[in-house]
């Protein structure tokens, strides 16, 4: 029993250090701050003209609807007029609050998908970090709950990183990992984690792979401008019944 116990302990010991060793060398380069930089330039312009497009796609016809219905329900009644105009209004005010809301949440997540490219070297040594984990607890899974208490994200990045990370991106980083579920993940792999025939690297790099399936199809997959295709004429053909059919 003994030599048994040795040799696990042993072969925990060597896998520990393999991924030890291995988070040292893996994508030991973060990112280009030059290259980050010129992308941010180039996000701030693609920020600038949505908004810009956005506002005149939505603000200019609004406006044109209020300055007819200001023709039309001009000679009415004051309490009639009112309530016309203000439906019109309101209408206008919302449909822009909304288009500008929805491009600033297309623009954020692109913005966020663009340094999700350049931090693909954090999260692999997050993964890394994470089989070295459970490695060292014997290849046990606990309790999903356990599990998460264990693998705390902001520990680890910090594990990895430091404080090298720009506070802005290391925030973008935590509310992304926050919301991955790290313990479904390493479920899916349990056979393979207590059977120990697969090594630490092979480990690292098929919970990465989920990390990375899991981040794009959720995070970044149906962010688009798609939606103004079909919310534009919406907004204008509300206006015109309502200028139609309102007395």
């Amino acid at each position: 029993m003994d030599i048994k116990n040795d040799d696990r302990d042993n072969s925990v010991k060597n896998n520990i250090q393999s991924v030890s060793t291995q988070s040292d060398t893996v994508c030991d380069s973060s990112f280009s701050f030059n290259e980050l930089i010129k992308d941010a330039g180039r996000q701030s312009l693609k920020a600038i003209k949505w908004f810009i497009l956005v506002l005149l796609a939505f603000g200019l016809p609004n406006i044109i609807f209020l300055i007819i219905s200001l023709f039309k329900y001009g000679n009415k009644a004051i309490n009639e007029s009112s309530f016309c105009l203000f439906i019109i209004l309101f209408i206008g005010l919302t449909s822009t609050a909304f288009a500008l809301y929805s491009t600033y949440k297309y623009i954020l997540v692109d913005t966020l998908n663009i340094g999700y490219r350049y931090l693909t070297p954090l999260f692999k040594k997050i993964c890394v970090k994470i089989i070295e984990k459970i490695i060292s607890g014997g290849n046990r899974l606990m309790g999903k709950r356990d599990v998460e208490k264990m693998l705390n994200v902001g520990s680890l990045m910090i594990e990895v990183y430091g404080k090298k990370l720009p506070n802005y991106l290391q925030k973008s980083v935590k509310f992304i990992l926050r919301r991955i579920p790290f313990s479904d993940f390493l479920f899916n792999m349990q056979d393979d984690l207590k059977s120990g025939r697969k090594d630490s690297k092979t480990l690292s790099e098929m919970l990465y792979i989920q990390l990375d399936t899991y981040i794009k199809n959720v995070f970044f997959k149906n962010n688009s401008m798609k939606w103004i295709i079909w919310f534009l004429p919406l907004n204008i053909i509300i206006q015109i019944i309502l200028l139609i059919y309102i007395k």
